[in-house]
């Protein structure tokens, strides 16, 4: 007899007895015996598989992972598992005993994502794609910024820019919504909403002041159906918007040859001065702001302003502006003899001495 299998066949005048035994089986794969003079096989048990017959001992299941058949509730038995399952995405086990009964949920502000690379960064994001470079573990424990750790073995901090939740699933970070940021630290389970007049940017991963003659806006692809879920929030919100123009920033967003989906929308709008926003926009012509916690307002009638100023400007001598909120100048008043206007700096409707010069049109004269 060899370790590893049992007798096939035995005397059939007693259980116990081998004498006449002609062959030995293999212990099927899942089982194994030690031990050659034993006539039954046994399971490997929780937190061992074994994948080839006739063996003598069970594997311990790598870090990170467990037996398939753990993942009945309630099951306490040996169990002749075959093989081992990765502890699914948004779950972890740390450690070898963990291994042996359950995978524990990602905690707040973290994830783990098992088809993601065993090298990665520990502490600084600036590492990020050196570690993910280093696809082997002798690799990437030769490098001080790395860690090494098996799939399913550990969660990991969220990114600058995102976060994760205790009632989210923990398998990925979910981007911060546009005027809002988070750091790169601990992991973050909630984003900060940037202070008025502050803009974060994209990546949203901090924000800094716009200044005077602009306001903060909030440019974002958003999902176009109404009630979406967090994975529909996270496609739309992951995508960059570009463009010059409104229809060009809209085209960014629905365009999948540009980085777009067809389920996403593009929204623009001012913030209310009381929270910030992801785009500091300069002021157009013919409005103005002081400061960038404020709206643009536009200019009064009878003033202009060119684009991204502070403080509007009182139309010249022979110009006019019936208007509010227009940048350019007005137009030169026409050439006309006889009883004319000549207007006052910053003049809406014009009153005028008798004399030859220019007359506004507006008057009807």
């Amino acid at each position: 007899m060899v370790p590893g299998c049992v007798y096939s066949d035995y005397d059939a005048m007693s259980s116990t007895s081998h004498l006449g035994a002609t062959a030995c089986t293999d212990c099927a794969p899942g089982q194994f015996n030690v031990n050659a003079e034993t006539a039954a096989c046994s399971d490997c048990v929780r937190g061992e598989y074994q994948d080839t017959a006739g063996q003598t001992d069970c594997i311990a299941c790598p870090l990170g992972s467990l037996t398939s058949r753990d993942q009945v509730p309630n099951t306490r038995a040996a169990f002749g598992a075959t093989d081992c399952d990765v502890c699914a995405a948004g779950t972890y086990a740390a450690s070898a005993a963990d291994s042996a009964t359950t995978c524990d949920a990602c905690a707040a502000g973290k994830y783990s994502d098992p088809t993601e690379p065993a090298c990665v960064y520990s502490s600084d994001v600036a590492h990020l794609s050196t570690c993910a470079a280093l696809t082997t573990q002798a690799t990437c424990a030769g490098n001080a910024d790395c860690t090494y750790i098996f799939a399913g073995s550990a969660c990991r901090d969220c990114l600058a820019g995102r976060y994760n939740t205790d009632s989210h699933d923990q398998s990925v970070c979910h981007f911060c919504p546009a005027g809002s940021f988070s750091s790169f630290s601990a992991g973050a389970d909630s984003c900060t909403p940037c202070p008025a007049g502050e803009s974060s940017g994209d990546p949203t991963t901090a924000c800094s002041a716009c200044g005077a003659g602009s306001q903060v806006v909030t440019r974002s692809c958003v999902p176009s159906a109404g009630s979406p879920t967090l994975a529909q929030l996270d496609i739309c919100a992951a995508i960059v918007v570009s463009g010059a123009t409104e229809s060009d920033r809209q085209a960014s967003c629905i365009d999948p040859n540009s980085g777009g989906d067809a389920s996403c929308t593009y929204s623009e709008a001012p913030t209310n001065g009381n929270t910030g926003g992801n785009v500091c926009q300069a002021c157009v012509a013919g409005q103005v702001s002081t400061v960038s916690t404020t709206p643009c307002a536009d200019c009064v009638a009878g003033q202009y302003s060119t684009e991204g100023t502070t403080t509007c400007i009182n139309c010249e001598v022979a110009r006019y502006q019936p208007s509010a909120g227009v940048g350019a100048r007005s137009r030169r008043c026409r050439r006309r003899g006889g009883t004319v206007p000549v207007p006052s700096w910053g003049s809406i409707m014009i009153s005028g001495i008798r004399r030859v010069a220019f007359v506004c049109p507006a008057l009807g004269r």
